[in-house]
């Protein structure tokens, strides 16, 4: 399971960082062209070389506005794929932290099933599925009836009344989540189809994260 996330990550890094690290050094090679133009005849400012800019070695109007213009272009290349980057590892910890609560999850109904019933004790799909994890995702709040103010997207909390586990992303950009308002991703904890007794948690309604089935109702 991490191997595959793992190569599903650095296939996701072969694709757009390496594009990313290709703009970073076009944008420094023509940092370096337009530093080779405005020093004109070994003028040693920058300023000084820019108010001279009629003399022969100089810029004039025309290539400074293109100059600035493919600038623009590649500042904006950069922070699309670095903002994009973000929400893949995002995305990536998000299934992270469902699969691992599973597998949790899995754990407790075998123990369960070894121990026999045990009177007084609440079935899993009542409880908080965070417990279930040897320590809570770093991002989680805790339970709250309402989220708290002043807490920042890109983090979990459960809901005590709904039974809900609940997601709050940070970027959403490429996220649909259908027959919902807003872009939280909620979980329950339910009995699995096609056993009795092993629970699994489960998104309440089905959503897509780049364009491919990421989760809903099974």
């Amino acid at each position: 399971m991490l191997r595959a996330s793992a190569d599903r990550l650095r296939e996701s890094l072969a694709k757009h960082v390496i594009p990313a690290q290709a703009g970073i050094q076009c944008f420094c090679n023509l940092l370096k062209f337009m530093d080779s133009r405005l020093r004109g005849n070994d003028e040693p400012l920058f300023f000084r070389s820019f108010a001279r800019s009629s003399r022969k070695n100089g810029f004039s109007l025309i290539e400074l506005a293109v100059a600035l213009a493919v600038l623009a272009g590649l500042l904006y290349f950069l922070l699309d794929r670095v903002l994009y980057m973000q929400e893949v590892a995002e995305k990536t910890e998000v299934e992270e932290t469902v699969r691992s609560i599973n597998y949790g999850l899995r754990l407790e109904a075998a123990s369960r099933l070894a121990r026999g019933a045990e009177a007084g004790r609440p079935p899993m799909e009542k409880e908080n599925p965070v417990k279930w994890l040897q320590s809570p995702p770093r991002n989680y709040l805790g339970e709250y009836a309402k989220v708290p103010e002043g807490a920042k997207p890109g983090f979990w909390y459960f809901h005590p009344g709904l039974r809900q586990l609940i997601y709050s992303p940070n970027r959403a950009e490429y996220l649909k989540v259908e027959a919902a308002r807003g872009k939280e991703l909620r979980f329950v904890v339910q009995p699995k189809e096609d056993t009795v007794s092993q629970p699994m948690l489960v998104s309440l309604a089905p959503y897509a994260w780049f364009g491919g089935d990421a989760g809903g109702k099974r």
